[in-house]
């Protein structure tokens, strides 16, 4: 009997012109039923039963024959028999009677769905998601194709409470595509788009999703159960806790107009996509187009969440809470030994956290991002967590970074550190003196210059420097800060390419090149606003003998 339901919906789905009884008999609430029974289409388009035992057979035209026993069976009047009436047909010519069915019924359980992708948030909900995450396991209520989350759910008074989450599992991330064409897709595909897409699949509309998953994040508990969460109020009316979430980005929009077999991203993501009317989507959470395997984990439009993994709140009651009112039982031993392990596995993670600043100290940027990570695995208390930017381990991370060759990310995070200590007077301007000091690779030309300016620096104080990198950085300072303007010039006109000059003065002296030293000192104190008065050279010379004995009468 299967079969030949496939077989009806297969070529109803093949054909719209088909006879609407396809589509009816695909979808009867009880075709399972019919096991002595014969289908019949009348004139007016309705199907009846009679009782029969039945067989089907499709012909090429689409149409189909009934088949009972004893030879071909014309069909009677309707009298008695089951009929469709106009009332179990949609707008766009479907019948509703698979609503009624055991599968149409049950298309919205959450039970089926426990993924859900979160297409419908907004910018709101995705902060305020992540914001809740930082301290506390996430509830929600989750009934049919309608999921809320339940603000309420939480114990402001003892952060963490009901569980929180580990540290994020970065992966390495690729590109997955999902095509809706029709309702089931929808409901299995994208159960919480059924509410804003549904009406506009059964038009007939197709939608085309992109998402990169950089990362999952779970709980520190693998079940809540409800006497935990019974004292809240606003817990009553939690079905479900998020155990884990993909971070990443998605972009969902219409399929008008898009070749599905083109390999390339049709929303940004990579070097290339197809020049298509359908590249603006419609619904999208964090940006595809930023999305790469090396940086996503720092970035923070690709880490937004974009699926959930739920679990159900348990009925029955937490066996930890019970061990603990029985300190004599082998379960309170159970309970004792986990919170050793818990104290064990701190301790190690104070000892990665030492090996990170060790491995910063010393320039290995990787090594150092490495043992983070591993402190985070260990000690996953939102306070604890290096990705934290409100702790200082998180401008450990930041330098980590820089380091690394992630010199903007870096910049970015330190940023949003040193503005939550609330006392440093110029955020900017300190965190580009940091990136001029532990940037390694490509960087903005601010802090190119900036680093150029330290690097010359460092070089005028060492002990053999070349007069090639004495000029080289020199050179970087002059032609970038040629290029600013307003606020950002005026420190540099004032004082910074004076000193720049002098700088420069001091690391010839230092690369052997006395000549070339004294050159560059007229030429620094010739720039005066004072301008040349008698006896300034002889005064100077003077002084640049005292400083440099080793370049007297050179």
């Amino acid at each position: 009997m299967e079969f030949f339901l496939r077989q009806a919906e297969w070529l109803s789905e093949k054909n719209p012109r088909a006879s609407p009884q396809l589509a009816e008999f695909a979808g009867f609430p009880h075709a399972k039923e019919w096991h002595g029974s014969c289908v019949c289409a009348e004139q007016g388009g309705g199907l009846h039963r009679t009782p029969m035992k039945i067989a089907f057979a499709f012909s090429g035209s689409l149409s189909f024959l009934v088949l009972c026993a004893g030879g071909l069976v014309g069909c009677g009047g309707a009298g008695g028999m089951a009929q469709i009436t106009p009332s179990e047909v949609r707008a766009s010519g479907q019948s509703r009677l698979m609503e009624q069915t055991f599968a149409g019924k049950n298309a919205c359980n959450p039970k089926n769905h426990d993924r859900p992708f979160v297409i419908e948030w907004d910018a709101t909900d995705m902060s305020s998601f992540e914001a809740r995450a930082k301290n506390d396991v996430i509830f929600v209520k989750y009934e049919g194709c309608e999921l809320r989350v339940l603000e309420g759910c939480s114990n402001d008074s003892m952060r963490g409470s009901f569980g929180s989450y580990k540290p994020v599992d970065w992966t390495g991330g690729s590109l997955e595509k999902v095509d809706i064409g029709n309702q089931a897709e929808l409901v299995a595909k994208l159960p919480l788009g059924v509410a804003s897409l549904g009406g506009r699949v059964q038009s007939g509309e197709k939608f085309h999703m992109e998402y990169f998953v950089s990362g999952t994040r779970n709980a520190t508990r693998e079940a809540v159960y409800r006497s935990d969460i019974k004292a809240v109020p606003a817990c009553s009316e939690a079905t479900h806790f998020v155990y884990g979430y993909n971070l990443g980005a998605f972009a969902l929009g219409t399929a008008s107009g898009v070749n599905a077999k083109l390999d390339a991203s049709i929303y940004g993501f990579g070097a290339s996509g197809a020049k298509t009317s359908s590249q603006q989507a419609e619904k999208q959470g964090g940006l595809l187009g930023s999305c790469r395997a090396a940086s996503a984990k720092e970035l923070d439009t690709c880490k937004v969440p974009i699926r959930l993994s739920l679990r159900e709140i348990q009925e029955s009651e937490n066996p930890d809470a019970s061990a603990a009112k029985a300190p004599e039982t082998k379960s309170a031993l159970n309970l004792a030994g986990k919170l050793q392990k818990e104290s064990a596995k701190e301790k190690a993670a104070q000892e990665h956290l030492q090996a990170a600043t060790k491995k910063m100290n010393v320039k290995d940027g990787k090594g150092c991002l490495h043992e983070l990570d591993m402190h985070d695995r260990l000690d996953s208390r939102p306070g604890s967590l290096s990705t934290n930017n409100s702790i200082y381990v998180a401008n450990t991370r930041a330098v980590c970074l820089m380091i690394a060759g992630q010199c903007e990310t870096g910049m970015r995070i330190m940023r949003q550190y040193v503005e939550g200590l609330g006392n440093i007077e110029d955020p900017d301007a300190y965190v580009k003196t940091m990136a001029s000091q532990y940037c390694q690779g490509a960087a903005s030309e601010d802090v190119t210059l900036e680093r150029a300016y330290q690097n010359l620096s460092k070089l005028a104080r060492s002990k053999s420097p070349s007069v090639t990198e004495c000029r080289s950085e020199f050179g970087t300072i002059t032609r970038l800060a040629a290029k600013l303007s307003g606020d950002a010039r005026e420190p540099w006109d004032q004082y910074k390419l004076n000193g720049a000059q002098s700088f420069l003065s001091d690391c010839l002296v230092r690369a052997g090149d006395c000549s070339g030293g004294w050159g560059n000192e007229v030429e620094r104190n010739s720039k005066s606003p004072t301008g040349q008065v008698p006896g300034m050279e002889t005064s100077l010379r003077a002084n640049w003998d005292h400083r440099h004995k080793e370049c007297r009468g050179k």
